[in-house]
């Protein structure tokens, strides 16, 4: 069925609800984003909303209310420093907003911290991308800082927000050094980090991993980057405290539908490469280097692999059986192409 839309844009985020009958679309255009609400059954618009921001993340909570975690753009986009994310609560019949705060202690985004003045080349910028999950029933949404070892927790239902530290238990001399402590910041072309989160079915376990990026000038004045793969964690997420940590190199992953395997995504070599664990043991079960794969459903709720491989102008699908990670279906397409929902 064909679903005419009001407003023009391309599509950004999307979420279906719980139940599936209810499809939410960011639409973004150069001057604003729409929130447009469709009723999957009849195909029609429920109903639409402007966002201050492109979403990074859009969700259902079980009350079948709509939250929307974003930032907006600063004054001069990748110059100046963009205000702090939000998180928005809209209702999912009217759109009307119920809550919103912003997140004043997550550093994010993308910006000139040097040179601005200067040609391209010569400038110095900074990027912090945090990890961000919204919990399964959508009654918390989590936020892995990028810029240090913090969890931002959001309440969508008591509308409040906390904040800790987390990391391995510490002794009284390592607490009283982090307290007096600073923190050293690196000069260069790009400097940063980026985070990937999931977080297991009960809302318990959260899974972190990610990279940092650095560059350095050389006496000629030439910038390199240099790249380091965090270790993946696995975080007690209403204690903030790692209960497990591993060197698997990813740096990006994701939770199977199951809840039962994670996904770990690496680029290190010359073709991507996931590895598939166990989530509870951390234990190796499937590596495929060269498709990245993702997990997905069937309409019969049967858990299936699904990958993509990037071979010049030629992309190849595959669909690989959980059971025996054996690929059971293969083809190639011409040009773009990827997987509907697929995203990072």
């Amino acid at each position: 069925r064909v679903v005419a839309m009001q407003v023009a844009g391309w599509p950004g985020q999307m979420a279906f609800s719980a139940e599936g009958n209810k499809l939410a679309v960011a639409l973004q255009t150069d001057e604003a984003t729409t929130l447009v609400v469709i009723d999957v059954a009849p195909a029609t618009v429920a109903g639409q909303a402007q966002l201050p921001f492109a979403p990074r993340l859009l969700g259902f909570t079980d009350a079948g209310h709509i939250v929307a975690y974003g930032q907006p753009e600063g004054d001069e986009p990748g110059v100046t420093q963009p205000e702090p994310p939000q998180v928005i609560l809209l209702d999912g019949v009217s759109l009307a907003p119920l809550w919103e705060t912003t997140l004043d202690n997550v550093v994010s985004g993308y910006w000139c911290s040097a040179e601005c003045q200067a040609d391209h080349g010569r400038r110095e910028s900074t990027a912090w991308t945090p990890g961000v999950v919204l919990a399964p029933g959508g009654h918390m949404l989590l936020v892995v800082h990028a810029d240090e070892d913090r969890l931002t927790t959001v309440d969508l239902d008591g509308q409040s927000v906390r904040s800790l530290h987390f990391g391995a238990p510490q002794t009284w001399l390592e607490r009283l050094l982090v307290a007096t402590a600073g923190v050293a910041h690196a000069k260069g072309a790009m400097n940063g980090a980026t985070r990937s989160a999931a977080l297991s079915p009960d809302g318990t376990r959260l899974y972190v991993a990610g990279y940092t990026h650095r560059s350095d000038q050389d006496l000629q004045g030439n910038w390199t980057m240099t790249e380091e793969v965090m270790p993946l964690q696995v975080v007690d997420s209403p204690s903030g405290r790692v209960v497990a940590q591993s060197e698997y190199e990813a740096q990006v992953l994701h939770l199977a539908h199951d809840g039962a395997r994670l996904l770990l995504h690496s680029w290190a070599g010359p073709w991507p490469a996931t590895r598939v664990v166990d989530a509870l043991t951390l234990e190796t079960l499937a590596q495929f280097v060269g498709p990245t794969v993702r997990t997905t459903v069937d309409r019969e709720g049967r858990l299936w692999l699904v990958g993509q491989k990037f071979d010049g102008e030629r992309v190849e699908m595959s669909v690989i059986d959980p059971s025996n990670y054996r690929t059971v279906a293969k083809w190639t397409a011409s040009g773009p192409a990827t997987w509907l929902g697929w995203e990072y």
